[in-house]
């Protein structure tokens, strides 16, 4: 995807290696472009809503780090089928810290949204709330990031939560900010 190929430049830039799982839904092969070819960049395409393409993923190679993008970030789709945000956000972060456990990952990055605030009155800080979601993907994010902090817990791991706002730049293909751009 659009923020996941900018994030993979800058891990390669920085000497790590990078294994790139996408189902390629709303990501494209021309955001690949750019790091096709790269030393210690592979790709594997693979849809993470499968708990076994998600553990073949994890068998491919050996993971200190995952950085959670995958999510369903076209908000129209998921309001005209509930299901979107559920498989592509919510069961994705399930699979993920499924497999981080069996095979003993305990860093995550997580990509989550200021959608988990709702519509609060005033600016929106670390401390806003409550956090009371009006759309399926801010749902799912905020259930996600639920999860992962049980996971942490349960598991002694450690969890990084990003709360994206809007997010525009080269390489992007879709979004509210794009639409008005």
């Amino acid at each position: 995807g659009f923020i996941g190929s900018h994030l993979a430049e800058e891990l390669l830039s920085r000497g790590h290696t990078v294994l790139c799982a996408d189902d390629l839904s709303l990501g494209t092969e021309t955001n690949l472009s750019v790091l096709k070819g790269r030393r210690g960049f592979a790709f594997v395409k693979a849809d993470l809503r499968s708990l076994r393409a998600t553990e073949s993923v994890f068998r491919k190679q050996r993971f200190d780090c995952v950085f959670h993008l995958a999510a369903n970030s076209d908000i129209q789709a998921g309001e005209r089928d509930m299901t979107l945000d559920l498989g592509r956000t919510f069961m994705t972060t399930v699979n993920l810290l499924s497999c981080m456990k069996r095979h003993g990952v305990k860093q995550l990055v997580f990509a989550s949204s200021s959608a988990v605030y709702g519509e609060l009155p005033g600016r929106i800080s670390e401390n806003s709330g409550p956090l009371q979601p009006i759309s399926y993907y801010g749902a799912a994010k905020l259930a996600s990031e639920a999860y992962i902090s049980a996971f942490c817990r349960q598991c002694g791991a450690k969890a990084w939560i990003i709360r994206f706002p809007n997010v525009i730049g080269p390489r992007a293909t879709h979004g509210v900010i794009l639409d008005f751009v």
